[in-house]
């Protein structure tokens, strides 16, 4: 992987992290679905 992707990698994960906060603060009525989705959250980028 060239660093140049691998930097826009962590940069949308970042990005795709910040998201996930947001709604979850919106959201807090789908926990159990949100807690689902923290579980896979960018693996690749690490």
């Amino acid at each position: 992987m060239t660093s140049a992707l691998k930097i826009d990698m962590k940069g949308l994960c970042a990005f795709l992290l910040f998201v996930a906060e947001e709604e979850e603060e919106e959201e807090e009525e789908e926990e159990e679905e949100e807690e689902e989705e923290e579980n896979v959250r960018c693996w690749w980028c690490f």
